[in-house]
């Protein structure tokens, strides 16, 4: 990997850009904490990205890289409070430490996508995540409703974002998130042998081509999530419900569907 400083005190003068890549373009961000409301620094990363952009326009450019606490992106200020407050009640949430990280996720995860928004059709922008095992906090944190367009490159241990599964785990709205809930299902997974992808419940329909079965919590299904998931049983999906049946022509409950998957 070629590391580029792209600081706010860098001038940019890249001599190794013309080697083969991948790139890391190294913002300082792992010393110094992201200032996301300064249109200045903002204005700055990009003049980088376009300035990578004559030097290669194509292949994978690294815009940064993280573990699963967001929180330390950023130095505490008014703003962030400020924002933060609106936050909580916009989606009517408690404040607790996994919903400050939340919406730390989701400052940083707009403000890449917007700075990757600069680099060319044929840039692969891409972030470097630092994880230790599976949690159902950080496949929230780095699911695609915030990452959508952004290649996530795990240096460690890769989260059931991505592949590609016949089984899969519908991830409630963020208001409605209940980590225990997600835990105990990834164990009850994982002690079977089962793998799994993950999928927001708003972009199932996008999602679920190769999924078979469709794992989902009732208690926090949305009517939207309820329509989406007519369209999956309708596209030959099978719904498989954690608590109560759901009414389903084609469903199990989720203790019917791992007993079907043990191994005799």
């Amino acid at each position: 990997m070629i590391h580029l400083p792209a600081t706010l005190e860098s001038d940019l003068d890249w001599s190794r850009a013309d080697e083969e890549g991948p790139f890391f373009l190294d913002f300082g961000w792992d010393t110094t904490p992201l200032h996301p409301f300064n249109e200045g620094h903002f204005n700055a990363y990009r003049l980088a990205v376009e300035e990578w952009n004559k030097w290669k326009k194509e292949g994978t450019v690294f815009l940064g890289r993280v573990n699963g606490d967001f929180s330390k992106q950023f130095n505490p200020s008014q703003e962030l409070e400020e924002r933060y407050r609106e936050f909580l009640l916009d989606e009517n949430l408690a404040p607790t430490s996994m919903n400050y990280t939340l919406f730390c996720a989701n400052i940083f995860s707009e403000y890449l996508q917007r700075l990757a928004s600069f680099c060319s059709d044929e840039a692969i922008p891409s972030l470097i995540v630092f994880l230790e095992g599976l949690s159902a906090e950080n496949v929230l944190f780095f699911c695609k409703r915030r990452f959508e367009h952004i290649h996530l490159h795990f240096t460690h241990y890769s989260l059931p974002l991505f592949q590609k599964e016949s089984i899969g785990v519908s991830l409630s709205c963020d208001n409605t998130f209940d980590p225990s809930i997600y835990n105990a299902l990834f164990s009850s997974l994982k002690e079977l042998g089962l793998s799994f992808k993950c999928v927001p419940e708003e972009l199932l329909n996008e999602h679920w081509d190769g999924i078979d079965h469709l794992i989902v919590d009732p208690g926090t299904l949305s009517e939207t999530g309820r329509r989406m998931l007519y369209g999956f049983e309708a596209a030959g999906g099978e719904i498989v419900s954690t608590g109560e049946r759901l009414g389903f022509s084609k469903e199990l409950l989720l203790e019917e569907f791992l007993k079907k998957k043990k191994p005799v």
